[in-house]
């Protein structure tokens, strides 16, 4: 993983996930990428609790527009 930090890695697969459940980005892409890490378990769906865990995580790193877009995607379920 090329010596990231612990906070490092869960950034990323925050961001992964978030990418992915947005449909920004393809499971498949993101597994060939550099760092394919996720914070849901990649045998299932991205779950409700996944989604709300991803609001919690942006929250605190103050980018409230991925919250926004991520309440969307729980309203529309």
């Amino acid at each position: 993983m090329n010596n990231l930090s612990i906070d490092e890695a869960i950034d990323i697969a925050m961001r992964n996930t978030y990418m992915l459940a947005m449909g920004y980005d393809t499971y498949e892409n993101i597994i060939s990428g550099e760092y394919p890490m996720f914070i849901h378990d990649v045998d299932d769906n991205i779950t409700q609790d996944d989604l709300e865990f991803l609001i919690e995580y942006f929250e605190t790193t103050e980018e409230y527009e991925k919250c926004l877009d991520i309440k969307n995607k729980i309203d529309e379920v």
